[in-house]
């Protein structure tokens, strides 16, 4: 913070790189199946923007990093079951194709029926929901950070059909991915 505030960068600059940071340990901890955060792309940026000084900014920072370690001491508490972290997993390296339970439950050598039972019980949403939850979030990560058409996103997330996509997409978030990113 102190090269930075030596550095005269634009308060918009700054604002952008604390995003980026933030979003990608955000990624980063899901992935590792770590934390399931509320914040989303879209609440993270709304609060930086809000933000008017180089001292506020490093407050904000560090309390969010303070919360992070918060939930993710909360989380290692309460372990998932290794079955389902690993499932949690192989869909976060997977995101970029489609994904059935049959796949994953094979993966993991476990009956469908009950993986998916399993799964359920231990995430409170069915695979298939928290599958399209992390494609969802996906989406927003690179309409966000990229200027990546929405074709591609799709493509980019393993759906086929690029209209069935918009409709997800508008289902999980109330707006079309241009909408989302205008």
């Amino acid at each position: 913070m102190d090269r930075i505030s030596d550095g005269e960068y634009p308060p918009e600059t700054v604002k952008d790189w604390m995003l980026k940071l933030v979003l990608d340990m955000k990624l980063k901890l899901q992935s590792r199946q770590i934390t399931r955060s509320a914040y989303t792309a879209d609440t993270l940026h709304k609060e930086i923007i809000d933000i008017d000084s180089l001292s506020e900014m490093k407050a904000w920072l560090f309390e969010h990093l303070r919360a992070v370690v918060d939930w993710t001491g909360k989380a290692s508490a309460s372990n998932l079951r290794p079955e389902v972290a690993e499932a949690c997993k192989y869909v976060s390296l997977h995101l970029d194709k489609r994904i059935s339970l049959e796949e994953v439950s094979d993966h993991l050598f476990l009956n469908p029926s009950y993986f998916s039972r399993l799964f359920k019980k231990e995430m409170g949403e069915t695979f298939i929901e928290y599958i399209t939850r992390m494609k969802m979030e996906r989406a927003k990560e690179l309409l966000d950070q990229t200027t990546h058409s929405v074709g591609k996103i799709c493509e980019l997330l393993g759906y086929d059909n690029q209209s069935y996509f918009i409709k997800i997409f508008k289902t999980h978030s109330g707006v079309t991915p241009l909408e989302y990113r205008g």
